[in-house]
């Protein structure tokens, strides 16, 4: 709370002292000044974060001398409610859908600063939650909470930046030729260029660079020295095999991997995917070599590359890795995290292949059959012969009225498997061909025959990791392919 209103205080002072980004560009003015385009921001946004800070003022004070005021049971157990895989991914998808379309509207410093706060104040009374704090507050937690906050601070000033220039490059373009009033005067900035191109002015790397270097190395530097003297490290006992942690996690820059695993091979989702990713990341100047968009921060000039690189690694990376920091907990279940982490409660998951969905394959786990009753003769009478029988497991009936479902005759594999081989060949060499004549026809133009076929082998790669999360949420299917004669499962 006390970071809170430090934060809301400085928010205070920023819009008190703010201009009018166009005042830097407008005309002067008859005394020398900018004239009308140098203008204060709202007042009331001043009072809203001094006010904001003396809230958050009120709210430690509350929580030193008295009792810390926590988050409503409402809405603790609403969220514990959506604490599911499938319901986080799917509500992040469509705020991310959201944010995407209204991005002239959040990125503005009045609804950022709002939403914030709004953020800020539902992590900072829920750490009156024993329950929460048990969780978050955990050493090797703490960190991930700053990474998140990390990267939505970044993404909001990225997107602005891209905003910004996308409002200035749909303005006209001056006029090149200069009139004979403007003689003798100072030429101003284009209005209708990038921000970024204001900044072309070349600098030397000493001491312009390196000094800002030195002093942000020093500042990260007493940061952790700080953080190591008030935290303790998060170690644990020596490996015992007796007793493993339960649930056992990967550190946090692998635990999203981790989570993939629930939802496919390991070879797949630990191996192949992170290999996909450098690929496709170093690929992309390769691939897309048009400089519209390049050398500043747009999204209208490159919708398709944002959506696609923003989207991804939000939705794919930080998520999975906040899901498998924050809501899995013992034997691997889904948490909410207002709500005590039983290792005695279990989720019951049904997984099948996609040859046993269609009924193919003998099923994964065989049902159990009902208890045979032997027969009421006392023991140790009858002969040898007539025991050996009765210890024998009975036969399947095979008249008429047995209901057992016959098992499907052997196969090869290949045979077994063919519905998921035929459905991913046409997935990967089927769709990219409809997509190119229909809505990747404008890829297909850009970037030729050959990288446009690179191009969206990588993108259906990326949304192969979804897809498989959608048919395990819906379906219960961990593979459409599944192969493990020749070690094969997709």
């Amino acid at each position: 709370m006390l970071a809170g209103a430090a934060l809301n205080a400085g928010a205070a002072l920023w819009f008190c002292r703010a201009e009018d980004p166009e005042a830097a560009f407008a005309a002067p003015g008859p005394s020398g000044g900018a004239g009308r385009g140098c203008r204060r921001r709202p007042r009331g946004w001043v009072a809203a974060a001094a006010t904001a800070a003396v809230a958050y003022l009120c709210l430690a004070a509350c929580a030193v001398f008295g009792d810390p005021l926590g988050p409503p049971a409402w809405f603790k157990a609403a969220i514990n409610a959506a604490a599911e895989p499938w319901a986080i991914m799917l509500s992040a998808a469509a705020v991310f859908a959201l944010a995407s379309w209204f991005r002239d509207v959040w990125v503005r410093p009045g609804p950022a600063w709002l939403l914030g706060n709004v953020l800020w104040l539902a992590v900072g009374l829920s750490w009156a939650d024993p329950h929460f704090a048990a969780v978050a507050g955990q050493p090797d937690h703490l960190p991930v909470l700053g990474m998140v906050g990390a990267v939505l601070f970044f993404l909001w000033v990225g997107t602005a930046q891209a905003v910004e220039n996308d409002r200035r490059m749909r303005r006209p373009a001056p006029n090149a030729s200069p009139s004979p009033e403007s003689a003798g005067t100072v030429a101003l900035p284009d209005a209708s260029a990038p921000v970024e191109k204001l900044f072309a002015r070349k600098v030397l790397t000493w001491p312009d660079l390196v000094y800002i270097e030195l002093i942000a190395a020093c500042w990260a530097t007493a940061v952790l020295i700080a953080w190591s003297l008030l935290a303790p490290a998060p170690l644990e006992a020596p490996a015992d095999p007796a007793r493993t942690p339960n649930p056992a996690k990967a550190p946090w820059y692998f635990v999203g991997l981790q989570e993939l695993l629930v939802y496919g091979d390991a070879w797949w989702a630990g191996v192949a995917v992170p290999l996909l990713i450098i690929a496709g990341l170093a690929a992309i100047p390769y691939l897309d070599r048009s400089p519209t968009g390049s050398g500043y921060y747009s999204i209208a000039q490159r919708r398709f590359a944002w959506v696609v690189f923003v989207g991804g690694f939000l939705l794919l990376w930080i998520l999975p890795m906040v899901i498998g920091v924050f809501v899995r907990g013992p034997n691997w279940s889904a948490f909410g995290p207002y709500e005590p982490r039983d290792a005695r409660r279990l989720t019951a998951e049904r997984r099948s292949t996609l040859s046993q969905w269609l009924g193919r394959a003998e099923p994964q786990f065989a049902q159990p059959q009902p208890a045979q009753s032997r027969s009421a003769r006392p023991p140790f009478e009858g002969t040898p012969a007539d025991d050996e029988q009765a210890a024998a497991p009975p036969a399947r009936s095979v008249d008429r009225g047995d209901t057992a479902r016959p098992s499907p005759p052997s196969r090869h594999p290949l045979v077994r498997e063919w519905p998921g081989l035929a459905l991913v060949g046409g997935y990967f060499l089927v769709l990219p061909w409809l997509l190119a004549c229909g809505p990747l026809r404008w890829a297909r133009d850009r970037l030729g025959r050959g990288r446009y076929w690179v191009f969206s082998l990588f993108l259906l790669l990326m949304l192969l990791v979804p897809l498989k999360m959608i048919v395990h949420w819906t379906l219960g299917l961990g593979a459409v392919v599944h192969l493990p004669e020749y070690g094969l499962s997709l």
